[in-house]
Formats: C-alpha cells, structure tokens, sequence
C-alpha cells in the first residue's frame, strides 16, 4: 500500500460522518462540572470564609489579652525618661531599685530632679528618694532602697515625680 493512499481522504464511504451534541445529557452525567453558587464572594468560597474568621478570631484575642493583660506596670516613661523599677526579696528586706535613663535625643539644658516613694503592699512604711535627672542623651541614674518585707506585702510600689508629671509603678515579688 502507498503512502499516498493512506493519506487520501475516502469519499466513497458507505456512513456519513455524524455527530450529536446535547448539553442537558452531558451536564446529567455524575462527573459533569456543577454549576457555581450563586452569591458574594464569601458564599462561593466558605473555606475562605472560615479561614479569615479564624484569623479575626486570633487577631482579637491577641489585642485584648496585650491591652488587658499584658500591660507592663513596672517601666514607664515620663518626660523623655524610661523608668524601671526592680524589686529582690532577700531574707527580711527587699532591694527596690529605681533606674532612670534619658532617652532625649537632645541634652537637657537644666535637668530637674526625681522624686521617689518606695512603699510595699499591706504595709505602712514609706521610704523616699531623689535626685538630680541625667542630662546627656543615654545617661542613666539608679536610685536604691532597703525596704523591711513583711510577708503579707508581696507588691513593691513606686510613686514618682518628675516635673508635674506623676506615675505609680508596681513589681510583684512573687515571680
């Protein structure tokens, strides 16, 4: 048989070549395509929904726990000085101590100074400290006390002043 003979079409076929199309009979099928939902964008994809619930979800449990639970009470900042304040319990006495750094860009032209009022929770005693405030950029002073621990007092409290500006820290001594 010739190669050309293979490739010449033949019209003289006893069928006619025929061809039958129906749309309902293909959709019918069980793997046709279903059609999609109608709606928004959120019905179509319900995945996608869930999973950007849940990342709401975490997202307003992280911000409530850090804004409720999460505040740092015993560093502040006051008239461009970050505060911290420390407490060690040791035997009958507990060391607070008070840093104070500047955190200016700039010196301070005349620095003020830092009052400070040691006390501890459930207990009456008071001691109190000041100094002068750092005045280069960086610099930073640490104020100290021996306070008398009494075993129910298990909160070390620092009332400090600088300026008008007045805050209150807390370090519990239990950690």
């Amino acid at each position: 048989m010739k190669e050309e003979d293979r490739l010449r079409i033949r019209k003289d076929r006893e069928e006619p070549d025929f061809f039958r199309y129906s749309r309902e009979e293909r959709l019918s099928l069980p793997g046709a395509p279903k059609p999609p939902p109608q709606g928004g964008f959120f019905r179509r994809n319900p995945s996608l929904t869930i999973v950007l619930l849940d990342i709401l979800i975490l997202l307003v449990i992280g911000f409530g726990v850090y804004f409720f639970l999460g505040r740092i009470s015993h560093q502040a900042k006051i008239s461009g000085y970050l505060v911290i304040l420390r407490g060690i319990p040791y035997q009958d006495v507990v060391f607070a101590t008070l840093t104070v750094k500047n955190i200016n860009n700039k010196p301070a032209i005349q620095p003020g100074k830092i009052f400070v009022r040691f006390t501890m929770s459930k207990s009456k005693g008071e001691f109190s400290l000041s100094a002068s405030l750092p005045a280069k950029p960086g610099e930073e002073i640490i104020l100290r006390e021996a306070i008398p621990f009494e075993e129910n007092g298990d909160t070390l409290y620092a009332h400090i002043s600088v300026g008008e500006k007045a805050k209150r820290l807390s370090r519990d001594l239990k950690q």
